[in-house]
């Protein structure tokens, strides 16, 4: 595979997962461009300092995707669908996600948000207060 060939692979697997997990950035172009452009340079990188093909694509791959395993969207996505389920049809959760996303900034900026925050306490203490910060928000706002 050449250079473009390879930027344009991670491009697309990386615009994939913004699509779904970060629909806020899934048209940066430029943004994602820029990343894979870093993985395929981190790939030859691994390459030329003797590792294998399978781990270099690793190491590329933990680069292309660095900071983008935590998803704000699929967290807010998860609580309107496990507590609020009888209130909206499936196809309004992504709407209503991409706008409470926006509004619940104040409730993020409380929490270290790394790669592996759902694995921790105080994802558990996160959900809690964006169920009620939704709740909130739906009792004065509606809909």
């Amino acid at each position: 595979m050449d250079h473009r060939e390879e930027i344009n692979s991670y491009q697309t697997k990386l615009a994939e997962h913004l699509k779904i997990s970060f629909p806020e950035l899934k048209t940066d172009f430029n943004f994602i461009r820029s990343k894979a452009t870093l993985a395929v340079f981190t790939k030859k990188n691994a390459l030329l300092s003797g590792n294998d093909e399978e781990t270099s694509n690793q190491i590329a791959e933990r680069i292309l995707f660095e900071g983008f395993y935590f998803s704000k969207f699929e967290t807010v996505c998860e609580v309107l669908k496990q507590e609020f389920s009888e209130l909206m049809l499936d196809e309004e959760y992504t709407t209503f996600a991409l706008k409470m996303v926006k509004n619940l900034n104040c409730i993020f900026d409380n929490y270290d948000l790394t790669d592996d925050f759902i694995y921790t306490y105080d994802y558990d203490n996160l959900y809690i207060d964006i169920k009620e910060f939704i709740k909130r928000w739906i009792e004065e706002n509606g809909l």
